[in-house]
């Protein structure tokens, strides 16, 4: 989708200020208006003065700028070709910092093609280069990119590295720009907006988060890959309890539903006992998607299948027809690990239902062509050996 630039953020983030921001004690905050969009003060100092003259001006001569490419990708192609990757990340951003002109970062990119026409790759210093100019001259940077044109493999790639850069320092001109690049279809012009989002939430979580309720509906996929990149900055800069205050500070339980796994599978890599904790929390909410569940579930189950099945029969949610979240990741995780544990389990459950519900689990995806046949199998021979005295 075309997304708002310009007078468009500023009017969004002031909409969004208005209801946005939650803190613990659950007063609400006032998100800044547009003009959170200009750089915060002391960001000046590490912005490179070319931000509002841009050094995009050719050198004196075709000749001397010839020269000067063909310089730098010698330069680059020697530091590149360094051995010890800490000894060339430095001697990499030391060269970065000492170009100028259009010309000379072109003999970067020359360097690179040159070097992987030889089998090499340097994917740390490629996304280094992009996201050091980025930061440096985004209006450099994305001339750069459109010297070279969308026909470059690295095109869109390039273009999601900068933004991101940009969006931390001037969004509305990166939104901007993105909306005026016909070379984006609409799946690459989210991905590159998600970027913007993602660069902008890392200065100014509340307003980044403001200005993308204000352009992308809670029922949109986009959505979701936002709700990601925004709980990772929440947990980022508040931990986990920055993160839980971020997701109850959203306006709606759409919202919330939209968010919601984003902020289980952040929950997830912190600490899974607080996941479990927050999940049984939200267990009879609405806006809860039972994938969070089951994806605790099936990563418990791996850890200690008998604690995963406990969570599925005691705190995961039921749906309409009795079956329980989760509880197919829970058997086979279990059954493929030990299956003598697993059937003496199954033996010994004193609730009807839930023997019932199991067993269901694993009749389930018997019927899909599709299902791996180590799981089939393992589920087949244990249906066999119930029907055995």
């Amino acid at each position: 989708m075309r997304i708002p630039s310009a007078l468009a953020l500023g009017v969004a983030l002031l909409a969004g200020g208005f209801f946005f921001w939650r803190q613990q004690a659950g007063t609400v905050a006032k998100v800044e208006p547009a003009s959170a969009v200009a750089a915060p003060k002391g960001i000046t100092e590490t912005i490179s003065p070319a931000l509002t003259a841009p050094s995009t001006k050719p050198l004196a001569t075709p000749k001397e700028a010839a020269f000067a490419q063909d310089t730098v990708a010698m330069q680059a192609q020697a530091v590149l070709q360094l051995t010890n990757p800490l000894e060339r990340r430095a001697a990499f951003e030391k060269l970065i910092a000492s170009l100028k002109s259009l010309e000379e970062l072109q003999g970067v990119l020359d360097a690179f093609a040159t070097l992987k026409k030889t089998g090499r790759q340097y994917g740390a210093e490629w996304a280094l280069f992009w996201q050091t100019i980025g930061h440096r001259d985004p209006k450099q940077a994305v001339a750069l990119i459109e010297k070279n044109g969308p026909e470059q493999p690295w095109y869109f790639d390039a273009v999601n590295r900068v933004v991101e850069q940009w969006g931390a320092l001037e969004p509305e001109a990166a939104v901007k720009w993105l909306n005026e690049n016909e070379a984006l279809d609409e799946d690459r012009l989210d991905a590159a907006l998600a970027s913007v989002i993602q660069g902008y939430a890392n200065r100014d979580l509340r307003s980044a988060t403001a200005y993308a309720l204000s352009v992308v509906k809670p029922d949109e996929p986009l959505f979701r890959a936002i709700a990601g990149t925004l709980s990772r900055a929440a947990i980022q800069q508040g931990g986990t309890q920055g993160l839980t205050a971020w997701f109850d500070a959203l306006p709606s339980d759409a919202h919330r539903q939209g968010a919601f796994s984003a902020v289980s599978n952040r929950l997830s890599e912190a600490d899974m006992n607080q996941q479990r904790e927050w999940l049984r929390l939200h267990v009879d909410k609405s806006y809860r998607y039972d994938d969070a569940y089951r994806g605790y579930a099936q990563r418990l189950a791996e850890q200690n299948p008998r604690a995963a099945m406990d969570f599925v029969f005691g705190e995961a949610p039921r749906f309409n027809n009795g079956g329980y979240v989760g509880l197919g990741y829970a058997s086979y995780e279990w059954l493929m690990q030990d299956p003598v544990g697993f059937t003496d389990y199954y033996r010994n459950i004193k609730d009807e239902a839930q023997r019932k519900a199991l067993l269901q689990s694993l009749k389930d995806p018997l019927g899909d062509v599709n299902f791996p046949m180590r799981k089939r199998r393992a589920a087949e021979q244990f249906l066999s050996g119930l029907a055995t005295p």
